[in-house]
């Protein structure tokens, strides 16, 4: 499920089993993100020109994200023997990680803009950076599930493994990357300014 509202960004889905995951931007900034495994549900929304509220649920854990100001996030999540960290830079961003088993977050912010998050399961990696006023991707890997985000300019596009990355309407060229990007290991992450 993905809806876009202005002239902001496109999401994707990376579901292993049950998992589901909801997009929807409001303003022009940004978006999120997550591959979930068992009956997990995520929700992600951009409200003005900041960012995001979602929950990601693994088996008893629970994340929470919302922005204070115009930019700006903060959350949790635990499952068992998880950990949470979070900090700004600037006047924008959050970061933090949430490990379930051997999982890792790493975050980054560069200029004033975005966001980034994940809670992971088994052997998953996620690392998510932004350029700009724009957003850059990450890769989440749940078992045979792989999910990469890329951003250009002030637009974002997404898409997983199996599934083609679409433009969203805002000009060719995207597709191409989706089925480069699509294939690509939960370890490896792809980032730029311009395509």
């Amino acid at each position: 499920m993905v809806a876009v509202a202005s002239d902001a960004v496109v999401a994707f889905t990376s579901g292993v089993m049950s998992a589901a995951l909801v997009v929807v931007t409001v303003g022009v900034v940004l978006v999120a993100f997550t591959s979930v495994v068992a009956p997990a549900a995520l929700v992600v929304f951009t409200v003005g020109a900041a960012v995001v509220v979602f929950t990601s649920g693994v088996m008893s854990a629970a994340l929470v994200v919302f922005t204070v100001g115009v930019v700006l996030v903060a959350f949790t999540s635990v499952a068992a023997p998880a950990a949470l960290v979070f900090f700004t830079v600037g006047a924008a961003l959050v970061v933090f990680t949430s490990r379930v088993t051997p999982a890792a977050l790493v975050v980054f912010t560069v200029g004033v803009a975005l966001v980034g998050f994940t809670s992971g399961v088994t052997p998953a990696a996620l690392l998510v950076l932004t350029i700009g006023v724009a957003l850059v991707g990450f890769t989440s890997g749940v078992t045979p599930a792989v999910l990469v985000v890329f951003t250009v300019g002030v637009a974002l596009v997404g898409g997983s493994r199996g599934m083609v990355l679409r433009n969203g309407g805002l000009g060719g060229g995207m597709e191409d990357w989706g089925k480069l990007v699509a294939p690509l290991p939960a370890s490896q992450v792809i980032y730029g300014t311009a395509i």
